[in-house]
């Protein structure tokens, strides 16, 4: 979400304030606003989830090819299920197969060295919309706070391109367009089966916690994020000592990250330059490993549920290319996060918990008095329960600080979720801003001005 004026042409967001009078001008200045782009956007995200939703088999690229519904991967869309996860990391094959089946499987072969995949077998489109939204407290209006309102919002269109070539080799490419904003993020290839399951790699833009038991990446509440997980390291640096490649915990960013897997036990070492190679200058990498226990199928009703410990070290830096002898800063981070995941029936509960601790926060000069070491903590709890089409579900994050209380936060966010297809899918969001308010009267260093925002939305989710 965009925050701004009524009269930027840039964004289609239409706020109206509780309390005041609106007048007829007010709302036609408003519509005369909206660009057309994203009324076209809107008409065709329409007609969209009219054409889909009728025929749950028009599902992704994998139902397509294997002739099987979406559930077999996920749990609810995108959330992967126990099965979902093992398919991902055996590079989008069958892994219950005796051998891997990415060279053969709808594949057609026109030599030796030559199989080609028909082209729905590779390409999937998902749409994400969000007809209704009000931000409290989120607008000022001449010195007092307003709540602001959206409708119609698109929020993201994704066209991707994934799937075995062979049977070591994979691709995952993600498109996105927001708002006037295109996005390529999330690309690798897949090299897989390199030395039976323990030798594997993707390389291109990954995530470092791809195969955790709290990704972040698919969440079953997909409309909201951990907050923890998505704080940058350097997060006080600005101005002349903007960090170059700062990075949160689970984003894309430029790596190659080599995995293994045998018996319950998955593991992966990462190594990247931090968060844009193109825009790095520096001499810094970042290191990653983790490892996952999954429960296996002779514990009953608790299958599929896991544990994760990762552990994440890099070092940013700033005026790197200071002209006139001018030193490089860096702050050196680290972030460590223990997980679980209880899966039980219809059950599904993620936990993980988040220690972190930068040495140079604000990314001043090195022997600079004002260097500061900030170290944080946090904690992200879902659960949801599937009642058929109706899921209910929970999140709960907290954020603490005894060095930066500008960090802290506490979030509460029932939500509950309609599942009108397997790959339809409606949630009410209701996101409750847990902290105290304080004034800028009565402002301390321990307790700085802040205004509690809530947030209530209804997202539309369409992959196919």
């Amino acid at each position: 979400m965009y925050e701004g004026s009524l009269s930027s042409k840039s964004r289609g967001d239409v706020w109206i304030s509780i309390g005041q009078d609106v007048s007829q001008s007010t709302i036609t200045g408003g519509l005369n606003a909206f660009d057309s782009k994203y009324a076209l956007g809107l008409a065709l995200a329409g007609f969209l989830v009219m054409l889909v939703a009728p025929d749950s088999m028009a599902t992704s690229q994998w139902s397509r090819k294997y002739g099987v519904s979406c559930n077999t991967c996920h749990s609810i869309f995108p959330r992967l299920n126990a099965y979902g996860e093992r398919f991902l990391k055996n590079g989008y094959q069958d892994p219950d197969n005796s051998m891997p089946d990415g060279g053969t499987k709808g594949k057609k072969s026109l030599n030796d060295d030559l199989q080609l995949d028909q082209v729905e077998n590779f390409l999937g489109v998902r749409l994400n919309l969000t007809p209704f939204r009000m931000q409290t407290k989120s607008l000022t209006v001449e010195g007092e706070p307003k709540s602001k309102f959206t409708f119609g919002e698109t929020n993201w269109f994704q066209v991707f391109y994934a799937g075995s070539i062979s049977k070591n080799l994979s691709i995952f490419i993600e498109a996105e367009t927001e708002q006037g904003v295109a996005l390529f993020n999330w690309y690798y290839l897949g090299l897989h089966h390199v030395y039976g399951d323990v030798v594997n790699f993707q390389l291109g833009n990954v995530s470092p916690l791809e195969f955790a038991s709290f990704p972040n990446r698919l969440p079953q509440l997909p409309a909201l994020k951990s907050p923890v997980f998505l704080l940058k390291s350097s997060g006080g640096a600005s101005g002349a000592n903007a960090a170059e490649d700062a990075v949160d915990m689970s984003s894309a960013r430029h790596g190659i990250q080599y995995y293994g897997w045998t018996g319950p036990v998955t593991w992966w070492l990462g190594i990247g330059p931090g968060g844009n190679s193109a825009a790095n200058v520096n001499d810094q990498t970042n290191l990653w490993f983790g490892g996952r226990y999954d429960v296996g199928d002779d514990m009953g009703s608790i299958a599929g549920s896991n544990a994760t410990f990762w552990f994440y070290s890099g070092t940013d830096a700033a005026n790197t290319a200071g002209a006139g002898g001018t030193k490089q800063h860096t702050n050196a981070f680290t972030r460590i996060s223990p997980q679980v995941n209880l899966r039980m029936e219809n059950v599904d509960v993620q936990a993980a918990y988040v220690m972190a601790s930068d040495d140079n926060y604000t990314l001043v000069a090195n022997d600079d008095a004002a260097k500061k070491k900030v170290s944080f903590s946090g904690m992200t709890v879902i659960g949801t329960y599937m009642m058929g089409k109706w899921v209910p579900g929970v999140q709960f994050d907290n954020i603490s600080s005894t060095d930066n209380k500008t960090l802290e936060r506490t979030y509460f966010t029932p939500v509950v979720t309609y599942l009108w297809k397997e790959n339809v899918r409606y949630s009410l969001y209701a996101k409750m801003d847990l902290k105290s308010e304080v004034t800028a009267a009565n402002a301390t260093a321990d307790k700085p001005a802040y205004t509690p925002k809530n947030d209530i939305q209804v997202n539309i989710r369409v992959m196919f």
